[in-house]
This record gives structure tokens, C-alpha cells and sequence, in this order.
């Protein structure tokens, strides 16, 4: 893969999302839970309003809602997962990008933007 990311976000202090050029890791209240990136499959939703991603692999899956994240991270990680994930292992990335990213994350800042 051509992508390469260190980054950890943080969501208004309830999980943190650590990502690598090899896996994701999401620390939550609960446990933690780390998924190489060469063996997932995403799915792209429109659900909550600011949508959300979920990755299944063969120790588990990851949700990222993000409308838990900074506006300033949602898209550097929603386009960077796009671009480190191979195409056939995503679904509705198209519809997720028209609906989520070009239209919903320009209105919204936070969660709480009802506007």
C-alpha cells in the first residue's frame, strides 16, 4: 500500500482510534481492539446523520462513528481509509462520500450542530 499514516484521534474522551500503515486500532471504555488493514472489509454508512464506518476482519470489527470525532479528522481519516483499503473489499463508499462527506461534514461541526 502507497499510504502512510501514524495518527491517533480522539473522541470527545469516550475511545481513540490509533492508525498505522498496517492496522487500526480502536481503544474504547471497554477494551481494545486492533485489525490489520491488508485482511478488512469496510462498510461506509450514512447512519448516524454524520455517518460512520465499519471494518469486519478475522479477529473482529471496528465501528467509527464520525460524528465522535473533531470535523477537522473526520475526513483525513474517512479518506485515508478509502485510499489504504484495496476497492473490492469496500461497500458504499460512493454513496457514503456524496451524502456524508460533500453534503452532511460541511454543516456539521460537532455532534451536537443540529442545524
Amino acid at each position: 500500500m502507497a499510504c502512510s499514516l501514524d495518527l491517533q484521534f480522539r473522541a470527545l474522551h469516550a475511545f481513540s482510534c490509533c492508525v498505522t500503515e498496517q492496522e487500526i486500532t480502536r481503544v474504547g471504555v471497554l477494551g481494545s481492539r486492533t485489525l490489520p488493514l491488508d485482511s478488512v472489509s469496510v462498510h461506509w454508512r450514512c447512519f448516524p446523520c454524520w455517518g460512520s464506518v465499519r471494518l469486519h476482519g478475522d479477529s473482529g470489527r471496528i465501528s467509527v462513528d464520525f460524528g465522535m470525532l473533531d470535523f477537522a479528522d473526520r475526513e483525513k481519516l474517512a479518506e485515508w481509509l478509502h485510499q489504504a483499503v484495496t476497492r473490492d473489499a469496500q461497500d458504499n463508499w460512493q454513496t457514503f462520500h456524496e451524502r456524508i462527506v460533500q453534503t452532511q461534514w460541511p454543516k456539521r461541526q460537532t455532534m451536537y450542530d443540529l442545524a
